[in-house]
């Protein structure tokens, strides 16, 4: 992942902002133990599976970032990147416990090679017109506007069914 993000994201126009934020997306992913990231790749492979156009993944418990997940589609594929960005908004404003959220976009170029999209936003704390604008989003194009709201632990039991994964 960390490789192909660097081949295809970073250009020598690539501002340093957006170096930095894929960065830390990359180290707070880097950051989850060993069992949270499979959990994940389950969260992700589950909604590639179950055709969602988005899915927020609740935070771990204490943690203050979360994540969401697209699968990109041709029917996606031209706006994919600013659908990915928007969803994170309408995810952050959805959840005032987090002040980080991770979008992880995954699919296939329609060539057979896997692509990923991701995006970072870092965002303390949501004013007015934060809330306005998120709200406009949801409303105007119906991002998460009757959420399921799921846990990792939700996929993995589902998934590993006894494999000696407890909670």
């Amino acid at each position: 992942m960390i490789a192909h993000l660097h081949t295809y994201h970073i250009k020598d126009g690539t501002n340093n902002q957006r170096i930095q934020d894929l960065e830390s997306a990359i180290r707070i992913i880097n950051q989850e133990d060993r069992i949270h990231r499979t959990e994940l790749g389950l969260a992700l492979d589950n909604a590639i599976k179950r055709k969602s156009k988005g899915r927020m993944l609740l935070p771990k418990k204490d943690a203050k970032h979360m994540y969401v997940f697209m699968p990109l589609t041709m029917k996606n594929w031209d706006g994919k990147e600013k659908e990915l960005e928007l969803r994170c908004i309408v995810a952050r404003y959805l959840n005032p416990s987090v002040n980080t959220v991770i979008g992880i976009g995954i699919g296939t170029n329609g060539k057979g090679d896997s692509v990923y999209d991701i995006c970072y936003h870092y965002i303390p704390e949501t004013s007015d017109d934060f809330i306005k604008q998120a709200r406009e989003i949801q409303q105007e194009l119906g991002y998460f506007e009757n959420p399921k709201y799921s846990s990792n632990s939700d996929y993995s039991i589902e998934d590993f069914k006894g494999f000696g994964i407890k909670y």
